[in-house]
């Protein structure tokens, strides 16, 4: 049998939770599973290191969004390519 490599995203079952740029690197996923939430550190180009926790779907979501972001479908896809 071939072998399997399972994929485990930082994460949190506490309500609320969310992750700080100290606890993930550039582009580096977490999620809260008592939420339901997915989060990513988005790089903020010519910041010194200001970088920014974004909630993936709720940011993409949110009406005030002029651009397209992540859909709940796209981050769907990703955990299914991700294992």
């Amino acid at each position: 049998m071939a072998t399997i490599n399972t994929i485990k995203l930082k994460r949190s079952n506490v309500a609320d939770d969310e992750p700080t740029t100290a606890q993930l690197v550039s582009g580096e996923l977490a999620m809260n599973t008592r939420d339901g939430k997915i989060f990513m550190r988005k790089y903020i180009d010519g910041t010194n290191g200001n970088d920014t926790i974004i909630d993936i779907v709720g940011d993409a979501a949110a009406s005030e969004h002029s651009h397209t972001g992540a859909t709940a479908d796209d981050v769907i896809a990703m955990a299914i390519a991700l294992g």
